[in-house]
């Protein structure tokens, strides 16, 4: 798989992150360490990895509007509801990441209904939810490429949906994953991936939340 670049499928922004670093330093294929993680252990004599976001849309205009809504958030404040859409799932084990997800969904909705004044919505049932209102933050999971549109969006709303290749393209028309239609719809950040990265890629909820709670990181630092 190694050569033949099985899982060489980097986004352009993971490749923009690596710009410091000669291109027989890495492997394109499969995964590379990140050493700007929370726990991980930095080695200074390491080129540095670059924190990389863009500003980017089904079309230009909404790419600009991005930049608005950001911009009346930080002035008005981020208002709306948090939505945590979990599944129900237990985790069995240290290693079962589809279970330690979904704890940390639920963690996560805990530690925002403790620790800030936003009204908190848990889903934990397999189904997503039918009705988003009003949203400030939303973190769940799982349709693959089924953008369900259920979201209002408030400006400056930040979401993410766990589930593979959702934004593998967020031009073409046709395209029905989460980052393109939620972008179209009104949110004003949003992460996705551009093929398979398996669930321990994203961000996990509690953490992504709890970082992004204390107001003291950017977003792409949170990220």
């Amino acid at each position: 798989d190694f050569l033949t670049y099985t899982h060489a499928d980097a986004s352009v922004d993971s490749e923009l992150s690596l710009l410091w670093w000669d291109s027989d330093l890495y492997s394109v294929a499969w995964r590379w360490g990140n050493p700007l993680f929370q726990d991980a252990v930095v080695n200074r004599d390491d080129l540095p990895i670059l924190m990389v976001s863009r500003l980017d849309a089904p079309t230009p205009e909404l790419a600009k509007g991005l930049v608005d809504r950001a911009l009346q958030a930080e002035r008005t404040g981020l208002n709306g509801s948090i939505y945590f859409d979990a599944r129900g799932l237990q985790a069995n084990g240290a290693i079962d990441t589809y279970g330690l997800y979904d704890h940390s969904l639920r963690e996560a909705a805990t530690l925002a209904r403790n620790k800030s004044s936003y009204h908190v919505v848990l889903d934990d049932a397999e189904p997503t939810m039918t009705a988003v209102p009003n949203v400030a933050l939303y973190i769940g999971w799982y349709k693959l490429r089924a953008y369900d549109d259920v979201f209002s969006f408030n400006p400056g709303a930040i979401g993410y949906h766990m589930a593979s290749a959702e934004a593998v393209n967020v031009h073409d028309p046709a395209e029905r994953g989460w980052c393109k239609n939620a972008l179209e719809r009104g949110i004003t950040a949003t992460l996705g991936s551009v093929g398979e990265p398996y669930l321990d890629a994203f961000p996990e909820p509690a953490r992504f939340t709890a970082l992004l709670l204390t107001g003291h990181y950017s977003l792409v630092e949170v990220y």
